[in-house]
């Protein structure tokens, strides 16, 4: 599944119908104008123009509703999603295009590019799923 594919099987909701679903005292969101989309314990809100991603205890807050999608979608990757060679070279493949990165093998990109500590993280986590899955 790609990230496009994903976010098009979530949905929008209000603040309060999110609260319902996911059981949450609805002051918990005061001031955000809508969830985006969620799992139990995983949602992203917006509030003007900034994004909120809460994933289990780790959080990202910014103006870049990609990224906090992104953010969402990694941990979909990395802990709800069945793996296998194929999906993790697409994924890997959309994740440089997204981060303008060239193609090239994980281990090489962190050896020789100019990554930003997210990038580095990524690429780390990306690897280790890799020897896991494939070997």
């Amino acid at each position: 599944m790609t990230f496009d594919q994903f976010f098009q099987t979530k949905e929008t909701m209000s603040v309060s119908a999110g609260a319902y679903y996911l059981r949450i005292d609805p002051t918990f969101f005061e001031g955000d104008d809508e969830i985006i989309t969620f799992e139990d314990d995983c949602f992203i809100t917006r509030r003007g123009s900034t994004y909120h991603t809460i994933v289990e205890r780790n959080e990202y807050v910014g103006d870049d509703v990609e990224v906090a999608m992104h953010v969402y979608f990694d941990h979909f990757v990395w802990e709800c999603c069945a793996h296998d060679e194929a999906f993790l070279i697409q994924f890997y493949d959309e994740w440089l295009e997204w981060q303008g990165l060239p193609a090239a093998c994980a281990l090489e990109l962190q050896m020789g590019a100019d990554l930003t500590p997210y990038q580095a993280q990524w690429l780390r986590d990306y690897s280790d799923l890799w020897d896991r899955v494939v070997g």
